[in-house]
């Protein structure tokens, strides 16, 4: 015998013997029934599940599997009647879930039902799990902005009692004081500033932060923003250049939340062209809208972390930057007070050219 001969020894080789084996070993409870809704065959799954087997002349669902939720009797008749398929999902039956499917043939019907029984309680457990960690993820989100909260008030304490020593108003400050007080200074606001990102975007995520619209002027609030990171930008000599129209550019919205969403743009920017590098700022009033697009010269970003971009807590290693990065939580809040604006926020970038960030704010 040959090994093709070997491998078919136990396949049917006739139409009626294929179907008879497909019938008899389908996993799943098969009966066939006629237009009056007696069983006329029924396949091993169901000698092997069944608490009883049907006697002739039973009507299935009715003599036979009866007592299910639905009346799947009628259901079955309607189904040979219209000729029309039908599912039935999570029907309980005894103790035990099934699928039940009918398929209506000239003459009767087919039922498929399959036990789902340990797929059900294996998806409600995880469903349970899934529900318990919920709850403790909220509680833990809740101490954390408790915490953030409790920092905050204890930086701004801190600060402002270094700000009283510094000017002298505890006695003269001699010079390597004055400088221990500016690296203490510094560190302050930047972790005040993560603390701040935190809860804001905790606040965004809860539905609680507000914004103050109001007439804004997006020439001079891009002028302030690059004031206020003139010390890094001259730190890194990172060349800036504002691009912007002659007249003046307003929209409605909340300046100085728009400030830290800028804010944390050409912060990135800064970080990503490394030193000597450049940035380009263009403010466009249009239409309808304002845009402002930052652009840097930097190393890009690669197509796989495009789409994590604005998710919480991700960081991106910079090549060449020793500048400190944050929390991984500026681009997730600028996005959501953007958006809060109805407003939206795009990148593009591509590897060894730069990145591009557009801010489009409604008028």
């Amino acid at each position: 015998m040959s090994f093709e001969d070997s491998q078919n020894t136990n396949v049917a080789e006739t139409g009626a013997e294929l179907y008879e084996a497909l019938f008899e070993h389908n996993p799943c409870q098969t009966i066939v029934v006629g237009t009056a809704g007696k069983i006329i065959k029924y396949n091993k799954a169901q000698s092997e599940k069944a608490a009883r087997l049907p006697n002739p002349g039973d009507i299935l669902f009715k003599d036979y599997a009866g007592n299910y939720e639905t009346d799947m009797y009628a259901e079955m008749m309607d189904c040979i009647h219209t000729g029309q398929q039908k599912e039935f999902p999570n029907q309980s039956y005894a103790e035990n879930i099934f699928t039940t499917r009918i398929s209506p043939f000239p003459g009767g019907a087919i039922i498929i039902t399959e036990d789902v029984t340990e797929q059900k309680h294996a998806e409600w457990n995880l469903e349970k799990a899934h529900e318990s960690l919920k709850k403790q993820d909220v509680k833990k989100t809740a101490f954390v902005i408790n915490l953030a909260h409790e920092m905050r008030t204890s930086l701004c304490i801190l600060n402002n009692a270094l700000s009283l020593i510094d000017s002298g108003a505890a006695g003269k400050v001699n010079k390597k004081l004055a400088e221990l007080f500016a690296i203490s200074d510094r560190s302050i606001k930047r972790l005040a500033g993560i603390v701040n990102d935190f809860v804001e975007l905790s606040e965004i995520e809860e539905g609680k932060f507000v914004l103050t619209p109001g007439r804004v002027d997006f020439k001079n609030l891009i002028a302030e923003t690059l004031k206020r990171h003139k010390d890094i930008i001259k730190e890194r000599k990172i060349k800036v250049k504002c691009h912007e129209p002659k007249t003046e550019v307003f929209a409605n919205a909340d300046a100085d939340n728009l400030s830290k969403v800028f804010g944390h743009i050409l912060e990135n920017a800064v970080r990503f062209v490394g030193k000597k590098g450049r940035v380009d700022i263009t403010i466009e009033d249009r239409q309808s809208d304002v845009s402002v697009s930052i652009e840097d010269n930097g190393n890009g970003i690669e197509n796989d972390k495009m789409l994590e971009i604005f998710e919480s807590f991700v960081k991106f290693d910079v090549p060449g930057s020793t500048t400190q990065g944050g929390m991984g939580l500026g681009l997730t809040l600028a996005k959501g007070i953007v958006e809060m604006h109805n407003g939206q926020i795009h990148v593009s970038s591509a590897v060894g050219e730069g990145s591009t960030f557009q801010i489009v704010i409604p008028k």
